[in-house]
């Protein structure tokens, strides 16, 4: 099975991409986590059907420092098999960080 969950909340800069990677790794879910411009963030999970909704109601606990608003959920169809799961990076570093932190100080504001 294949997913795009999409989150939206304070979830950039707050550490939220990896600790979505920690858990993917600890439930063996593949695919991968990344910011997005609008504040965001997109996650591809690939795994079976159990694997996905521990990660969905895991997300939905707001975990770390993160704050949930909204979660949308939609599966995939694709035959791509992912071998791990990955952090996606917006440009390198640096330039992640940078647009990471932008997001997160509009979302204190909101």
């Amino acid at each position: 099975m294949l997913s795009k969950i999409k989150v939206y909340g304070r979830v950039q800069g707050v550490l939220f991409r990896k600790n979505v990677k920690e858990f993917a790794d600890k439930i063996g879910i593949k695919g991968s986590v990344r910011n997005c411009a609008d504040g965001s963030v997109e996650i591809i999970a690939q795994g079976s059907e159990d694997k996905i909704k521990k990660l969905y109601h895991w997300i939905k606990s707001n975990p770390g420092f993160s704050k949930i608003d909204e979660i949308a959920a939609e599966d995939l169809k694709t035959n791509v098999n992912y071998e791990d799961f990955e952090i996606l990076k917006n440009g390198n570093y640096f330039q992640d960080k940078k647009k990471a932190l932008g997001n997160f100080k509009r979302s204190l504001h909101n």
